[in-house]
């Protein structure tokens, strides 16, 4: 008795093979064979697995749930500003050195440049709050070739990571005021993503 391959089979199933074959296929399974009826059986419910597939769509948040999961997140190009001046560098006259204590326990100024972008910051403790620990944040944003002309209505944040600790908008004249917890491992982002960021003081 003659046998059929699993590819004649799977052509018998798709009904893409000729005429005279699959009525001789036909005939075989009719004499019974187990070997060739599982083989059949087998790519026919194949068959129908993939012709419901195709019949059902994948929900239309499918393919942007796989992208999420599967590609690369896309990284923010932000502009890096170099610190160029902190007060805390800087020696006391009456003292000598600065008394020690937190980063935030004492009024900081601090400048940033990189090209043309210059980032003025201050940081002081919020006194009389409720909350210890609570920190001022004020700043300036200009180009220093257009000093006249700030960057108004930007963003300005403070993360922790990835958690939103502070949040800001520059007015006319380029300034920002904003207060949160002190902490460490703050960053500051201004702007969207063609902004610049900072790493504040611990």
């Amino acid at each position: 008795m003659r046998h059929f391959s699993e590819e004649d089979w799977l052509d018998y199933v798709r009904q893409v093979g000729s005429a005279e074959r699959n009525a001789a296929m036909t005939n075989h399974l009719v004499t019974g064979c187990v070997a060739c009826s599982g083989e059949a059986g087998f790519w026919e419910r194949l068959r129908g697995v993939a012709a419901r597939m195709v019949e059902t769509p994948p929900p239309v948040q499918a393919p942007a749930l796989s992208e999420a999961r599967w590609l690369p997140k896309r990284r923010e190009r932000r502009l890096r500003l170099d610190l160029v001046f902190d007060s805390y560098s800087q020696p006391l006259v009456a003292i000598g050195t600065r008394a020690a204590g937190p980063a935030w326990s004492h009024p900081r100024q601090m400048m940033f440049f990189s090209g043309d972008l210059q980032l003025d910051l201050r940081l002081e403790p919020v006194i009389g709050v409720a909350v210890p620990g609570r920190v001022a944040l004020v700043g300036q944003v200009q180009r220093r070739s257009k000093p006249e002309s700030p960057p108004a209505g930007a963003s300005v944040r403070v993360m922790r990571g990835r958690r939103l600790v502070g949040e800001a908008t520059t007015n006319n004249l380029g300034e920002f005021q904003l207060e949160f917890n002190a902490a460490s491992g703050l960053t500051l982002l201004f702007g969207g993503e063609q902004g610049f960021e900072v790493a504040l003081p611990d």
